[in-house]
């Protein structure tokens, strides 16, 4: 069993529905929300929030280190959540020792970001100041 990480921008539960419709083997879908805009926006610098995942993501591999369905994961990441996505499963896979952490990553809606560095992101807007 494999376990899909979704960080999408809007409506994860969208995403959890179309990962559970098209796998043909069972699949636990997890959804990582955080708020990026708005009156409830808590994350001002990107860096911020992968500091953050990656320190919940350790607490949580911890607890879970003999379920052989939580590893290997597939990080699925849509809009501003593939770029959260890739940050993520780079700090985790360091954090960890394990690049191979994140078997697959797959992003959506977004620009590479091995072509488009952070640097330019935030000089371009991309990204929040």
């Amino acid at each position: 069993m494999r376990s899909v990480i979704s960080f999408a921008f809007l409506g994860p539960e969208a995403i959890e529905a179309l990962f559970k419709s098209l796998s043909q083997q069972p699949v636990n879908v997890y959804s990582i929300n955080y708020a990026v805009s708005g009156p409830s926006k808590r994350f001002e610098v990107i860096s911020d929030l992968v500091n953050l995942l990656v320190e919940e993501f350790t607490v949580w591999l911890s607890a879970r280190s003999n379920d052989a369905a939580i590893i290997p994961m597939v990080f699925f990441g849509y809009s501003y959540g593939g770029l959260v996505a890739y940050e993520v499963a780079a700090a985790l896979g360091e954090r960890m020792m394990n690049p191979s952490i994140v078997q697959k990553l797959i992003l959506c809606a977004i620009t590479s970001p091995q072509f488009l560095s952070l640097k330019n992101q935030c000089e371009q807007g991309i990204l929040m100041s």
